[in-house]
């Protein structure tokens, strides 16, 4: 029997059954949108030590089930359904998820490829994968932060993932403390949320009191 992989996990096993429009009330229905995507094969989440239940429900009780779709990477760390794009564009199979904001509620939808490592947005509203956390209970006194999605999944979505390091940080800075993976992560995590001093300008008449 063939090993099942990252890749061949996310060909799926049928539609998930959409749930009406994608266009709501004028406004996009990000989860029936998301939910037009396949159901993945477990067996490579599994292999990875990653419980079923990580697979379809937040530690809140919303069911963001992860899905598979075929989409086209672009730009500043965004994606496009390949189902809207016109032409000759390549798409790729990714994982979709929904994200939600710190309110709970619904956002974007983030493409996940855990061959390349690509982590991208459809809407670039989203920073933070788990950003619905950031001010929940917690089970330890850090934040957990984790460096890709699967070690997200694998705690059972407990904890967040950076998305976009320059939006997320003001968010992760007013959420410490920051729990990190190992020592090595801290301190790049450290260095990225670190303050960057902004330049000063001053009136040109300075220059002449002075």
């Amino acid at each position: 029997m063939a090993s099942v992989t990252a890749r061949t996990a996310c060909r799926g096993e049928g539609k998930t059954p959409a749930l009406g429009s994608p266009f709501f009330g004028g406004a996009i229905d990000l989860i029936a949108e998301q939910q037009r995507g396949r159901t993945p094969s477990v067996a490579w989440f599994t292999a990875k030590q990653v419980n079923g239940l990580a697979l379809a429900k937040s530690p809140w009780g919303y069911y963001d089930y992860l899905l598979c779709d075929d989409v086209v990477f672009l730009d500043h760390s965004t994606f496009e359904f390949a189902r809207y794009m016109e032409g000759e564009e390549e798409h790729e199979q990714a994982y979709t998820i929904i994200a939600r904001d710190v309110f709970g509620d619904p956002i974007d939808i983030v493409a996940w490829q855990p061959d390349s490592g690509r982590l991208a947005t459809w809407l670039n509203r989203a920073s933070i994968l788990g950003e619905d956390q950031l001010n929940a209970p917690r089970l330890a006194e850090g934040l957990p932060v984790y460096e890709t999605p699967l070690q997200w999944l694998q705690q059972r979505r407990l904890g967040v993932v950076i998305i976009d390091v320059e939006r997320a940080s003001p968010k992760l800075r007013n959420a410490e403390p920051l729990l990190a993976v190992n020592y090595e992560h801290g301190m790049a995590l450290r260095a990225s949320l670190r303050v960057k001093t902004p330049r000063i300008l001053l009136p040109s008449t300075a220059s002449e009191e002075a």
